[in-house]
């Protein structure tokens, strides 16, 4: 060819490319820019443009015939050239699966579980090496119930995803609520290994140590996790249930303010004021803790112990007739609640009042 110029022709998954460079035996270097790719190019040939498909190219012409590695690597770089190209099918099944995640997420959203995880299984099986799609499908599985194939499918995403800590401590408490302890705390100490400052991972540590009987080394993890992430509900309320536990009642109120104060809007979770009322009775402190508990039964869906502690808040506030009423209204509730049928025999022993609530009154 005229100048040393030589085109070369690939034609590879539907794609023509044509590649303009100086033969490596005229002195050129043997690169081919292509669609900025670049190709190392071993041989100097004239390819048809349009009669070859992927990996069968048809040959013209080669210029350089006499060179004895010509024939024998040509096929070498043209596979070379091809495999570096996306493949169509498995893009098309990665936009499938993809589309069937966010069918599935939308599915969770509307509480349908089992469509979601039809939904998820077939996303995974279309793309079984993304983690993500793989760890939805196994939160799936676990909310349905169906424990070991959960942990199978999240044990399977977190290898995929180079054991992301988060993976990791998702792992943890199945494990934990599996009740498999050392396998919790393994996952606990292999998310921290690439993490010392992953939250979760302490408060993974937390809950295992607490379910060995290591109150106060759980107690340290809970609190290390607490300087990561100040506003962290579920540990909050495992660091109250611990003081508790140890009567540590004003721990209890202190670390529950605190959780409070972390909800922006102001909503606090029933939970938490129920918490608070029980540690105020603790303390003596009946008129807070009826305030805690009235909060729940005017803005919340009070459940049987709420009216049970409602009632033994009145009754030691000296008022056995709205005590009788909150039994009552626990057992309405829950027929065979034993606290609340203890009181209500105590309460028969004496004389009927009047039952009168007091004003509403704002619980903070």
């Amino acid at each position: 060819m005229a100048g040393g110029e030589w085109p070369a022709f690939l034609c590879c998954s539907g794609l023509l490319y044509r590649c303009v460079g100086q033969s490596p035996w005229q002195g050129g270097s043997g690169n081919c820019s292509c669609q900025s790719r670049v190709f190392p190019l071993i041989f100097v040939a004239r390819l048809s443009p349009l009669e070859c498909c992927g990996p069968e190219l048809k040959v013209e012409s080669l210029s350089c015939a006499r060179s004895p590695l010509v024939i024998v690597l040509l096929p070498l770089a043209i596979a070379a050239s091809c495999a570096s190209l996306p493949r169509p099918g498995s893009d098309a099944n990665l936009i499938s699966a993809r589309q069937l995640s966010l069918r599935g997420a939308d599915a969770i959203q509307r509480g349908q579980w089992t469509e979601a995880r039809v939904l998820l299984a077939e996303a995974v099986e279309l793309s079984p090496t993304d983690e993500r799609m793989r760890s939805q499908y196994a939160e799936t599985l676990w909310t349905l119930g169906h424990r070991e194939q959960a942990v199978e499918q999240l044990e399977s995403a977190a290898r995929l995803s180079g054991d992301n800590p988060d993976l990791q401590v998702r792992l943890g408490e199945m494990y934990l609520e599996q009740g498999a302890l050392s396998r919790a705390a393994e996952q606990a100490e292999r998310a921290l290994a690439t993490d010392r400052r992953r939250a979760g991972a302490w408060a993974l540590r937390g809950d295992v140590l607490h379910q060995q009987g290591m109150a106060e080394a759980s107690l340290a993890c809970y609190h290390r996790a607490l300087s990561y992430q100040p506003h962290y509900p579920r540990v909050q309320l495992a660091i109250a249930e611990a003081y508790r536990q140890q009567s540590r009642h004003r721990r209890v109120l202190a670390t529950l303010r605190n959780l409070a104060d972390g909800y922006s809007d102001g909503r606090v979770p029933d939970e938490v004021r129920f918490r608070e009322g029980v540690a105020n009775k603790a303390l003596g402190r009946y008129s807070a803790a009826n305030e805690a508990f009235l909060a729940i039964v005017r803005e919340g869906e009070p459940w049987p112990d709420v009216w049970y502690e409602l009632a033994e808040s009145r009754w030691r506030m000296g008022d056995p007739a709205n005590a009788r009423i909150a039994a009552e209204s626990a057992l309405a509730l829950a027929p065979h609640h034993d606290a609340s049928l203890r009181l209500l025999e105590q309460l028969a022993r004496q004389p009927r009042s009047v039952a009168m609530w007091p004003p509403a009154t704002d619980p903070h």
